[in-house]
């Protein structure tokens, strides 16, 4: 684990030591400074204790931490790329000596750990366990791609195995442990994380194996599905604002945590294992390269297309074909499709509902919502509390005093968000021909700052003496 000194680094950590119900645990290249150490170690939970080895490395190369309640855990003997410890388990009669390892990278600097693994060998009777991050490949096939493995920066390695007489754990999972996150062709995959153990391992643990993890960034159903198959009487859009308020009084709290960010980071955990399952197959596939940076870094907004200026100098007429295809009734694809569009980080309308539940339960609610959005667009009539928008006042700096210091969003209901999105998206087509080119903003492929620099282009000219007398006015150029 790399970087605990950040605080996305920290929490995601405290997920997976809660997700996967350890009770030991060692980090490597925490990064973190001595002095923040018992700070960020707190964070991780008041039922955890932690080693480290800060007396020799200033920012705590290794940390190891462990459950008091059901694990004993002795320190033997520590330096700056090693802790060496007797582990415990309180609830079995499992007992080791296990080392944690954290090695530097250079050739001379490593000469260290092998004189420190050695003497640990002398002293050491019973079962040993060795893991951590090597930061070398073992053979030539632990790596793939990248600078080619030559037999004298894996001899010292493999010597000091041999003199110690530890053998690899049977190992599961990932095919490597390191990946340099780069493009296909870039892209370098290596071992370089082990587990090694001695005989009296292999003797009393025969069953233990290694599993490398992907390396990775509620159910109200039954409810919905009682509520929602009750009948009610009367127009549809009416039907499902009363089963709304039912579901809402039999699940109090279900909004807040549907549309969470614990639920939404879930999600996109899931996503990513699944993305770096495939990945771990097919190690140089570049369309699952790209999603995995992706899901990592964002993705890079499509370029927008520019001005038709024929369209422009023959003024603003649909043609047959565009009004015919804005006539067309309104179809169950097109209402499903603009309702897996709805982003998930909007504020919900009056009723409470966001987006998330509208997606959750579309298995269930869909066919209702369905059939209240056809509905509409065949009688034009539009339910009360559908229709209803709340505006509210968000500030745009802190403690603001000044009405100007606000700025204003409107919160509607998602049912009225689906129908309002799928005149939009008709409309998309065609609005670029029926608003004039003078106006810049919020229309797909225009740009706000064409008419700033049609201004500064124009502004140039004022200069010269050649030209008319002239003046431009600014109207309305104060923005905050």
């Amino acid at each position: 684990m790399r970087g605990l000194n950040k605080s996305n680094k920290y929490k995601e950590f405290k997920v997976f030591l809660g997700k996967n119900k350890l009770d030991l645990v060692g980090c490597f290249e925490t990064r973190v400074k001595q002095n923040k150490s018992s700070k960020i170690q707190k964070l991780l939970g008041v039922d955890w204790q932690f080693l480290d080895n800060y007396n020799h490395a200033p920012n705590g190369r290794i940390w190891i931490g462990w459950k008091p309640s059901n694990v004993d855990v002795i320190e033997m003997f520590s330096s700056f790329q090693v802790i060496h410890s007797i582990v415990k388990d309180k609830l079995s009669s499992f007992s080791s000596y296990v080392t944690f390892v954290y090695r530097l990278h250079s050739l001379e600097a490593r000469r260290p750990l092998w004189a420190d693994l050695r003497q640990i060998y002398s002293k050491v009777i019973g079962p040993w366990i060795i893991l951590g991050d090597f930061n070398s490949v073992l053979h030539a096939d632990n790596r793939v791609n990248g600078a080619p493995v030559h037999h004298s920066k894996t001899a010292d390695f493999q010597q000091c195995l041999d003199d110690i007489g530890v053998g690899q754990l049977t190992k599961r999972g990932s095919q490597y442990s390191w990946c340099n996150k780069r493009g296909a062709a870039e892209r370098i995959y290596s071992m370089i994380d082990w587990v090694f153990g001695n005989a009296d391992w292999f003797k009393d643990y025969t069953n233990v194996e290694t599993l490398y993890m992907l390396p990775g960034c509620l159910d109200h159903t039954l409810q919905v599905q009682d509520i929602w198959k009750q009948e009610v009487k009367g127009y549809a859009m009416y039907s499902i604002c009363r089963k709304q308020k039912k579901l809402e009084l039999a699940t109090r709290g279900i909004h807040k945590e549907l549309s969470s960010a614990k639920i939404k980071l879930g999600k996109l955990r899931a996503d990513l294992t699944t993305i770096q399952d495939a990945l771990n197959e097919d190690h140089f596939n570049p369309e699952l390269i790209q999603a995995e940076k992706n899901m990592l870094l964002g993705e890079a907004a499509p370029t927008m297309p520019g001005l038709n200026i024929n369209i422009v100098r023959d003024g603003p007429c649909l043609s047959l074909s565009q009004q015919q295809q804005m006539l067309q009734p309104v179809t169950k694809e097109e209402i499903t499709q603009v309702v897996k569009a709805l982003p998930l980080d909007k504020s919900p309308g009056m009723d409470g509902y966001p987006a998330e539940f509208y997606k959750q339960f579309w298995s269930i609610v869909g066919e209702e919502v369905t059939l209240a959005v056809m509905q509409f667009f065949q009688t034009g009539k539009l339910l009360k509390g559908v229709n209803c928008t709340t505006i509210t006042l968000i500030p745009k700096v802190p403690n603001p005093t000044y009405v100007k210091q606000f700025r204003p969003i409107a919160c509607c209901s998602t049912l009225h968000k689906i129908i309002a999105k799928i005149l939009t998206v008709r409309l998309k087509t065609a609005v670029d021909f029926l608003v004039g080119p003078s106006q810049s903003a919020f229309i797909e492929g225009r740009n706000i700052l064409d008419n700033v620099i049609l201004a500064h282009e124009l502004l140039k000219g004022y200069t010269q003496k050649s030209v008319s007398p002239r003046c431009m006015i600014k109207i309305d150029i104060r923005m905050e």
